[in-house]
């Protein structure tokens, strides 16, 4: 091992080397004249490796306080990753130490992330990454620290060749990234085929008499990496669907957002918050400082399944099954593997992207359409997440939502044969509404809820209903209105009493020249790589209203699927490779 040319090597950086064996199964410390471990000359050790002998700060033995380590991955041609750090549960005695036999047999048990200020935490993450450049190391490596009882970071050493057993911090440190075994090795052996073959491989193609473009090779790199990586993005989803993030669970969507900005954090997007008090957050991540986004992407956190309805996850003859799986963490999962799959590529830092997961679509963006629209209004190009269509359907229009929350009521001093008969009342009204569906082309009437409570040999007391009317164009809004209006005021009285209100809604998405012409793009991408994809109306409102009409957009961009808002709510688990590729090239096209 060397060190590499373009290795930054710091004067003020203090460090020891030590060298042992390839099979060697032990690291060494060396603290002035004295070595724990393997026994190695300090000089000999630090001309192998082409560096100074220096002393470790601090003696060992004085060193009492917290084990810690710090995991770290290079994606080659970008910064060194670092993984979650761990911290090694010393059981509260500052002076105890991890020996090889607690390794083998019984070893502590790890706390991962560790808990750690944030400013701490960065300035060890700062150390590993500055050890690690300063040996010149390759693609991987564990960096082991000990903090005092006053907070000071120690750095004890440097494994270029950390364990990877099952049971290990680097494995373990990789899973709470999100990464099991298989995605973590691919990682290991994508960053060495890149470092190894680099330039050389592909200006050998070049020479060659067909020559191939770097942007016809791109296609071929993302499906080869989304296809490798199809068991992590299948975990991710089923780990996203594992969170009942019910609208109303605040701590579910909380728990949710969180779980998915480690994961944005992990691909360099800074993440900002939006705060509410009667429902979970909202995040927005972009990986840019611009005022602009070339693209934004949209999807949300919170389904409308509470702990009655909520369906756990499965799979069953190439489907998966579970609550939000469709509507938004299967698009989610599809956003998570593009850019994955664009920053393997190496072509993820020229595009100015911004994700928005809104935490109120079950309630139309209630709390956060003000915000919502800002953003959409800040973007060239916006893109919604929600499953696409079984025949590769994506949306140039969405319909619009109206929804009318509804209250009838006898008066309490109204003698029993007087009452009104609420039963038939409700049902007139149901039947009228209905009817205003077939008078009005565009609208479709559905009742939601219906509720009568009545004592036995009484008539009913109160009843209410909940009514979602669907609608295609703009300008029948306040049609709606006035005809739901006229209908739940019929026969009200003296006896009968009516309340009614607009609960919430949202305006439809037209189908625009612009659109269209962003579909057709999208299509030709979709054929170089032999997806199927066709323009369709989304019966249901989406996310993405609340953009301007001069800004192109589309829905249906996560993974095929249907069934929402029902306990057989799926998508097509292959159909995940196929979206993130086409999603990861429109991306990348629209840096252009």
């Amino acid at each position: 091992m060397k060190r590499t040319e373009d290795s930054a090597v710091s004067n003020d950086f203090i460090f020891i080397v030590a060298s042992y064996g390839v099979h060697s199964a032990k690291g060494c410390h060396f603290r002035g004249d004295k070595s724990f471990g393997r026994s190695y000359p300090a000089k000999r050790a630090a001309k192998a490796l082409y560096f100074p002998t220096i002393s470790l700060t601090g003696a060992l033995d004085e060193l009492n306080g917290t084990g810690l380590t710090a995991d770290l991955m290079i994606d080659y041609g970008a910064n060194i990753e670092a993984l979650p750090i761990i911290e090694i549960d010393l059981e509260g005695d500052p002076n105890a130490i991890q020996t090889v036999d607690d390794k083998m047999q019984r070893p502590r048990r790890k706390i991962c992330p560790a808990d750690l200020p944030e400013q701490t935490a960065e300035a060890m993450r700062s150390l590993a990454r500055g050890a690690f450049n300063a040996l010149g190391l390759f693609d991987f490596a564990r960096v082991d620290f000990r903090m005092d009882q006053q907070g000071g970071l120690h750095l004890l050493e440097i494994n270029s060749m950390a364990s990877l057993n099952p049971t290990g911090s680097f494995v373990y440190a990789g899973s709470v990234a999100g990464m099991d075994f298989n995605t973590l090795v691919n990682r290991m052996l994508e960053t060495a085929v890149l470092r190894y073959f680099g330039k050389t491989f592909i200006e050998t193609e070049e020479k060659q008499k067909e020559e191939v473009k770097s942007g016809e090779q791109l296609p071929v790199r993302i499906r080869s990496y989304l296809r490798s990586h199809l068991s992590t993005i299948v975990d991710y989803t089923e780990k996203m669907v594992s969170i009942n993030s019910y609208v109303h669970n605040i701590e579910g969507v909380n728990t949710l957002g969180n779980w998915i900005s480690g994961r944005f954090q992990q691909l360099g997007f800074s993440r900002h918050l939006y705060p509410q008090t009667e429902i979970g957050n909202s995040l927005y991540f972009t990986n840019h400082s611009k005022t602009e986004n070339d693209i934004l992407l949209v999807g949300h956190l919170d389904t409308p399944y509470d702990y009655r309805s909520f369906t756990p996850f499965k799979e069953d003859r190439g489907k998966l099954y579970g609550s939000g799986i469709a509507s938004c963490k299967g698009g989610i999962a599809v956003i998570l593997a593009a850019l994955q799959a664009l920053r393997f590529a190496r072509v993820l830092r020229r595009l100015h992207c911004g994700v928005l997961l809104t935490s109120d679509n079950t309630l139309h963006n209630r709390y956060t359409h003000a915000n919502n629209s800002e953003l959409m209004k800040k973007s060239k190009r916006v893109i919604g997440t929600n499953h696409g269509g079984l025949n590769g359907g994506l949306a140039l229009s969405c319909a619009g939502i109206h929804q009318f929350y509804i209250e009838l009521s006898n008066s309490k001093l109204t003698k029993n044969n007087r009452k009104t008969d609420l039963a038939t009342v409700l049902a007139e009204k149901v039947i009228a509404w209905h009817k205003i569906a077939a008078k009005i082309n565009g609208i479709f009437v559905q009742i939601k809820t219906l509720n009568l409570d009545s004592f036995p040999g009484q008539k009913a007391e109160f009843a209410n209903a909940t009514i979602n009317v669907f609608y295609t164009k703009k300008n029948l809004s306040e049609t709606i209105k006035d005809q739901i209006k006229e209908i739940v005021e019929k026969r009200s009285n003296g006896n009968l009493q009516v309340r009614f209100r607009l609960t919430g809604g949202r305006q439809p998405v037209e189908n625009t020249t612009h659109n269209r012409k962003f579909f057709n793009e999208v299509n030709k991408i979709a054929a170089k790589i032999e997806v199927r994809v066709e323009p369709i109306h989304q019966d249901f409102p989406s996310d993405i209203a609340h953009t301007p009409t001069h800004i192109p957009l589309l829905e249906g961009f996560g993974p095929l699927g249907g069934e929402t808002d029902s306990p057989s709510e799926f998508i097509i688990r292959d159909s995940l490779i196929d979206r993130s590729a086409l999603l990861a090239l429109v991306l990348n096209d629209s840096v252009k």
